[in-house]
């Protein structure tokens, strides 16, 4: 076997192995591309709601047309995110390492050791740009005199909406590189100029395309992060210092390099890229998604410089290789102990939220209800219904509004506005993660459940979407998709309002219909809502359902269970006195 096919056969071989332990995780915001990419192929256009306006939710341009290129050939739209990272993972590992004959030992053990840095693992399997933007660093720099170095720059700019920063930093390196040379040396001003000229190009045609399309000039996304203080810069120190601690093998190693002798062109570009980009990560705040996504371009690039040491140290003998694979596998056991890259991170969203999302678009039928989520992609993906993300990275008003207090929550989702989210009356709130949750855990939840709106109109509902999984959602009780619905004779309450979040769970069905599983001599007492009544129940077999009037004029539905059975819709009817 030839080294070069030896070389990609281990590339597959390690990309899949660390994919194996991590695959049933799918990032949340690769879903949100996915929501842009499948609306583009279905001629819906470049947005996250339909019937909405359209709002540039989304930081990674390339990725949603290449994905919307696939997803229009008829391939399904999860797969085609995963297949996307995991070959961008391939092409990491093998342009990291050159395959010359004589380097192939070493190319093995940097591959390894590589491997052993988890951040590139979960990168694979999360569904997101990341192995490419962390590939592209890598041909960038180590091709920056050649045709190859601009073309991956000028997709650097377009893949990702800071992509401009690796194209600061190249440039910053090339003229480092030459410093001596600047003032007398045209070939170098030549080289630096088809350099970068590819990607200002694209750079100018996709902000000219935002300005027309989307009305503004900068995405949503950096909308979010506007708003920079020290908090959230010591925020992104400390996230750059935490994946430093997790993953220091490389760095390490670079740092030798560094240290050991002066860079080559090659190295010293990527070093200003690695500086650059650091510098970003941390005046931008960090982030706290799990597997330090935005340390694997600087991970990747700190390999290119620790090629060097790592084919020093294997001259030396066999045993400093086994000594750095040593140094691999501790690394790993190093990383199961950092919050980040634990598996207790890696929760498997696709079930649940395929699951609820699915039975609320069939039990929705054409009602076309508003679902107000933290997890932007995950239930407005499976569900398809109209979605208000109360994190605004999909919502240009709240994306704007004010922090209360910047620097001391989640990066990228300190924003909110719970007057604005009840004003829009969504028919279903969820907090949190795919799950759901009692209390909430960012901004627009935590005003959104104090207002007095809010607690007389919408009730927590308890819910079981998978055989292992339940969910927590707050239901309005007048939303005529989820809660009481009039019909031509009355009310339809669906079961999940009186049983709430203390009682009974229940159940969605794969047909979308909503079903509440009572034990006997059970009892339920709900408050009917304003508005609804004065109304008689239809007695259901197995159940006797009470209509009670209460002092403030509503009424009170009490249902007690006479046996075990199954509650579907309570049919109330007008009362004719």
């Amino acid at each position: 076997m030839s080294p070069s096919l030896l070389l990609w056969s281990l590339c597959c071989l390690l990309v899949g192995l660390g994919a194996f332990g991590l695959w049933p995780y799918v990032s949340d915001d690769a879903l949100i591309s996915l929501q842009y990419a499948r609306h583009l192929a279905e001629g819906v256009g470049l947005i996250w709601n339909p019937t909405d306006a359209p709002v540039e939710g989304f930081s990674n341009p390339l990725w949603v047309l290449f994905e919307a290129g696939l997803i229009s050939l008829g391939m399904a739209p999860l797969r085609v995110a995963r297949a996307l990272s995991m070959t961008g993972a391939v092409l990491l590992y093998r342009t990291a390492t050159p395959g010359r004959p004589e380097r192939t030992q070493t190319a093995v053990v940097l591959m390894v050791i590589m491997a052993s840095a988890l951040p590139f693992s979960v990168a694979a399997v999360a569904g997101l740009e990341t192995t490419w933007v962390a590939a592209l660093a890598l041909l960038a720099a180590r091709h920056h005199r050649n045709w190859r170095g601009a073309a991956a720059l000028a997709a650097l700019a377009l893949l990702r909406a800071d992509g401009l920063i690796f194209v600061f930093g190249a440039i910053l390196g090339v003229v480092g590189s030459k410093f001596r040379q600047w003032i007398w040396d045209s070939s170098t001003r030549k080289e630096l100029f088809r350099l970068v000229l590819p990607a200002c190009i694209i750079s100018i045609l996709w902000f000219g395309f935002r300005g027309w399309y989307y009305g503004q000039w900068l995405p949503n996304t950096v909308a979010l992060k506007m708003d920079l203080n020290i908090a959230s810069t010591l925020r992104g120190a400390g996230y750059v210092c935490s994946a430093l601690a997790a993953t220091p093998l490389l760095p390490v190693l670079a740092l030798v390099t560094l240290a050991r002798r002066s860079l080559t062109p090659v190295e010293r570009v990527a070093l200003t890229m690695v500086s650059v980009w650091l510098v970003h990560v941390v005046v931008a705040g960090g982030d706290f998604m799990p597997g330090y996504r935005f340390f694997v371009p600087a991970l990747a690039l700190f390999a290119l410089i620790a090629h060097a040491e790592v084919k020093r140290l294997m001259r030396k003998g066999p045993v400093w290789a086994m000594i750095l694979l040593a140094l691999a596998v501790g690394q790993i056991g190093l990383q199961t102990r950092d919050p980040l890259v634990s598996s207790q991170r890696f929760e498997a969203i696709v079930p649940p939220c395929a699951a609820l999302g699915q039975s609320l678009a069939k039990m929705a039928q054409q009602q076309d209800p508003l679902i107000a989520v933290n997890m932007a992609g995950c239930l407005p993906f499976f569900s398809r219904l109209r979605a208000l993300d109360m994190g605004g990275v999909n919502d240009r008003h709240i994306a704007r509004s004010p922090i209360a207090d910047a620097g001391s929550g989640w990066a990228s989702h300190e924003r909110g506005d719970g007057v604005y989210v009840l004003k829009r009356q969504p028919d279903l709130v969820q907090f949190c993660g795919p799950q759901g949750a009692v209390e909430p855990c960012f901004a627009s939840g935590k005003e959104l459940k104090g207002l007095p709106g809010f607690v007389d109109r919408y009730r927590l509902v308890q819910l079981q979407i998978h055989r292992t999984s339940r969910a927590l959602v707050y239901i309005r009780v007048d939303s005529p998709a989820f809660g009481v619905a009039r019909t031509e004779t009355g009310w339809r309450v669906q079961p999940w309002l009186i049983a709430g979040g203390a009682g009974p769970v229940s159940q969605l069905t794969a047909s979308g219909s909503m079903r509440l599983p009572i034990k006997a001599q059970q009892r339920l007492v709900w408050t009917l809502p304003e508005g609804v009544g004065p109304v008689t129940a239809v007695q259901q077999s197995g159940v006797r359902i009470d209509i009670l009037p209460r002092s403030d004029g509503r009424q009170q539905l009490t249902l007690n269970a006479q046996i075990d059975t199954t509650l579907t819709a309570v049919q109330l009817t007008v009362h004719r006195p």
